[in-house]
């Protein structure tokens, strides 16, 4: 089966690209730019990392991304940084998933986008080939491509993003039960390694509805439970919870 995966890696394909892309096209700040694309979507609770972790000497400072991008942010125009660090760091989670998903359905999964001419293709196109600044167009070439090929209701189509029941269940009461008291075992994670009482208060500040921290404390709990099934912790609370 054919697979579209990495044409928005290679033509600025994603929203967060055209929002990084608009955000930092006049920015100047070398700090800022580095910051935007690191945390893209998590910006917003880069202040609960910091308490949970602040303790820690290593941190995303140290991290090969960012290093990377510190090393780059001066070699290349932001447009095209944008996409070069999409393929570099994010792509690779994208292909894990999609190999999972086809040998799951016995499915032999190819990826026509990412072969090494394509690639070298996409990245030397000038950026109105991918992006155009007035009407906020991505994929501009592919869609031209396709104009003779497909009706303009899928040409024109907004992306649509993997649905997941993941933020309704994170509100439920007794996922709220659950994660309190793993979060607030002693033998956990978060109270063994990093900051239990302001990961106790992140989980107020979410459960209560003053903060959309939805992400973050899906990830808290998925390090939790991986601690607890993989490391040294106890997983009775997570069988308890079946």
């Amino acid at each position: 089966m054919l697979s579209g995966e990495g044409a928005d890696e290679i033509l600025f394909g994603y929203n967060r690209h055209t929002k990084a892309y608009e955000y930092l096209k006049n920015n100047k700040s070398k700090k800022s730019i580095i910051e935007e694309m690191y945390h893209g979507g998590g910006m917003h609770s880069i202040d609960c990392v910091k308490k949970l972790c602040g303790s820690l000497k290593e941190g995303r400072k140290t991290s090969s991304s960012w290093l990377w991008l510190e090393k780059n942010i001066n070699k290349y125009f932001i447009e095209d940084l944008i996409p070069m660090f999409s393929q570099k760091f994010r792509l690779q989670t994208l292909l894990q998933r999609q190999d999972r998903l086809g040998m799951a359905a016995g499915i032999e999964m190819r990826i026509p986008f990412l072969s090494k001419k394509i690639v070298e293709f996409a990245n030397a196109l000038p950026f109105k080939d991918k992006y155009n600044k007035k009407s906020g167009t991505t994929k501009v070439l592919l869609r031209l491509m396709a104009k003779d090929l497909l009706p303009d209701n899928i040409i024109n189509k907004p992306k649509l993003g993997f649905e997941t029941d993941m933020i309704d269940w994170i509100t439920e009461d007794k996922t709220k039960i659950l994660f309190k008291n793993m979060i607030n075992d002693k033998k956990g994670f978060f109270s063994g390694y990093l900051d239990g009482k302001n990961a106790r208060e992140i989980l107020d500040l979410h459960f209560s509805g003053k903060r959309r921290l939805d992400t973050l404390v899906w990830n808290m709990f998925a390090l939790e439970t991986w601690h607890r099934i993989c490391g040294e912790g106890d997983n009775t609370l997570i069988e308890e919870a079946k």
